[in-house]
């Protein structure tokens, strides 16, 4: 049998959700995408090991923002732990509003385009990437102070917050998810690996697995 993914991306209205699902699938991790208001039944009712917050064009302090389902911040992986989050541009931004952190128009540091950061620490996040990298941004708003408790991980030349993390969540400004980004891919890796995702993704293994369940079907 074809077991559930072990991601949830919930789509915000980006135009990359559809490249971070490749993405996963390409490092074989199964995903399933969710608009807002589906998401809320679905977490409810299966369980996962990660979230992720795509990017979208929305500002977070506009009154029809869109806006993830909260129950996504006490959801546990099967063994009990956390599941791990991570917010995607303006799924950061969600994420750092929501938790107590601020969002600003900032005109003068608007980013789009190539970028590039530097790494404040070498977090596990950023495991086997170089300390200063080239990233791809594409935001006008920026998060000018964090919720309790989380720390910057990076910054851009701009000194924009590129980065930041907290426990079992995490956000960054850019987007990991494509190829402008050429370390983003392994950033994507390190954080399937700190939520206990494990490769399930072959092609083969999933032909072979429908046609086990068709022979078990009785006509």
């Amino acid at each position: 049998m074809i077991s559930l993914p072990n991601v949830a991306i919930i789509e915000l209205g980006s135009q990359y959700t559809l490249v971070i699902e490749r993405t996963l699938r390409e490092l074989g991790v199964r995903s399933v995408i969710l608009d807002p208001k589906r998401a809320k039944t679905w977490l409810k009712n299966n369980s996962l090991k990660a979230v992720i917050f795509s990017g979208g064009a929305a500002s977070v302090y506009d009154n029809d923002a869109p806006q993830p389902p909260v129950e996504v911040f006490s959801l546990t992986r099967q063994d009990g732990q956390p599941v791990a989050i991570l917010g995607i541009c303006y799924g950061m931004q969600w994420l750092a509003q929501h938790l107590g952190g601020h969002v600003k128009e900032m005109p003068h540091n608007r980013e789009y385009g190539k970028a590039h950061i530097i790494c404040d620490f070498h977090h596990n996040f950023f495991a086997d990437t170089p300390i200063h990298q080239e990233v791809w941004m594409s935001h006008g708003d920026s998060v000018t102070s964090l919720p309790e408790g989380f720390s910057i991980l990076a910054h851009s030349d701009t000194n924009t917050v590129a980065a930041i993390a907290r426990d079992s969540i995490f956000g960054v400004q850019f987007h990991p998810e494509v190829t402008h980004t050429p370390y983003g891919k392994t950033m994507l890796k390190n954080f399937l690996q700190f939520a206990g995702c494990q490769s399930d993704w072959q092609p083969t293994s999933i032909v072979a697995s429908i046609q086990e369940d068709v022979a078990k079907k009785t006509w």
